[in-house]
């Protein structure tokens, strides 16, 4: 069991890696151009696509993913209680909408919450039982009004809502 310091720090930690905006650092890499200066002003995969190309698009999208995956599967790993496996995943998205590094601007968020719900549905399937809110509707609702809409505007541009 771990001690409330140690989930605290755990979770500032997530906070920090949430802060980390990967599509900014490719746009650097790629181009020393910001993205909050070209396309729609953030640093999201969306705008990261369309400014350089579909590959650097993509290597943005696992990595914004990866994010809220590691900290919710290692929080899990680490025999953290369900509610901190949430708050871990709650922290990396706060942490991407407002950014620390970038005077608190951020992303849209959407990207590390497909990588949270990716790690739920890994927990769920490895042990079921343990995270019982997410098998719930409030999950499903979740996947379908913040991801569903993402994934459309990006690989078929279209409106969904």
């Amino acid at each position: 069991m771990a001690s409330l310091f140690t989930h605290m720090v755990y979770l500032v930690l997530s906070y920090f890696l949430g802060s980390m905006l990967f599509c900014q650092w490719l746009s650097k890499w790629l181009g020393a151009t910001s993205l909050f200066d070209r396309g729609n002003h953030r640093p999201d995969v969306y705008n990261l696509w369309k400014t350089y190309s579909w590959q650097a698009g993509f290597f943005g999208l696992i990595l914004d993913a990866g994010k809220g995956f590691c900290a919710v599967f290692l929080a899990y790993l680490f025999s953290f209680s369900a509610s901190i496996v949430y708050l871990a995943g709650v922290y990396v998205i706060v942490g991407h909408l407002f950014s620390i590094y970038y005077r608190f601007r951020g992303g849209t968020g959407s990207i590390p919450v497909l990588g949270f719900l990716i790690a739920l549905f890994t927990i769920d399937t490895l042990k079921p039982g343990y995270l019982p809110f997410f098998t719930t509707v409030a999950g499903i609702l979740i996947a379908y009004l913040i991801v569903a809409p993402i994934v459309f505007k990006i690989f078929l541009n279209k409106k969904y809502l």
